[in-house]
């Protein structure tokens, strides 16, 4: 139990670190600058759109509800804001599940220079090379597992229903371990080791990887802040990563 609760501390701890590594080495900013205005691009093109939808399905209920009577048209108000906030919360778990994919995806060339040099600094010169195949069918994997994640999500949004507390913290405590996951494959694939792998490995340091999880789960409670945070939560699943090979 002891154990446990210091492999999980470490692994908490671990991303925190890799934040302080990539700031404090500039040599490092220039690979991810691109990525990020990307990500950023995409996510406002996105919540444009979203946001345009959204307007359009409040309408659309505020419109069917205006047919009640007078004295409950107050619920037209009420379903037009439930149906905006909904949407917005549906929007910000995409937003969350999908930003470090979208991010590996967008900065897959560069991430291979980062992940290497970095690596490098930390004692680790040797990577294996890997060919754009080998990075792209990663991508793929994880894009699958995200949407296995979301659909996750959508199920304890269900069941937070009948059971809130412990819905709440069994959907936190899986949705923490499957970020963990994701971003630990990212940094898996240049280490040339597939999806399956790592969730192997991840498997056999539960602990260590929820820790790292948890606190990218918390991160992601501050969407903007979450954009300067990626590349430090990437170098950050380096970290455990080097942890879980040596397991």
């Amino acid at each position: 139990m002891l154990q446990g609760l210091k492999n999980f501390s470490r692994g908490f701890a671990l991303s925190f670190h890799g934040i302080k590594q990539f700031y404090s080495m500039p040599q490092l900013w220039k690979y991810t600058l691109l990525p990020l205005l990307l990500l950023i691009f995409t996510y406002a093109v996105l919540w444009y759109i979203g946001s345009c939808a959204v307007e359009s399905f409040a309408g659309y209920v505020e419109e069917k509800c205006s047919a009640l009577p007078d004295f409950l048209q107050w619920l037209a108000t009420a379903a037009h804001g439930v149906a905006i906030l909904l949407a917005i919360m549906l929007m910000m778990l995409i937003a969350a599940v999908s930003a470090g994919t979208l991010y590996e995806f967008f900065g897959g060339f560069f991430f291979d220079a980062l992940i290497h040099r970095f690596a490098g600094e930390v004692g680790m010169k040797n990577l294996p090379a890997t060919g754009w195949r080998f990075i792209l069918r990663g991508v793929w994997d994880t894009v699958i597992y995200s949407i296995n994640t979301l659909l996750i999500i959508g199920a304890f949004l269900i069941l937070n229903i009948f059971l809130p507390f412990i819905g709440q913290l069994l959907m936190v405590l899986i949705v923490s371990y499957r970020f963990a996951v994701v971003y630990l494959a990212m940094s898996g694939f240049h280490f040339k080791r597939s999806m399956f792998q790592t969730r192997q490995a991840a498997g056999k340091s539960r602990m260590l990887v929820l820790g790292f999880g948890v606190s990218i789960y918390l991160m992601f409670l501050f969407p903007p802040a979450v954009l300067l945070l990626l590349p430090g939560i990437i170098l950050g699943s380096v970290l455990v990563y080097l942890e879980l090979m040596r397991a």
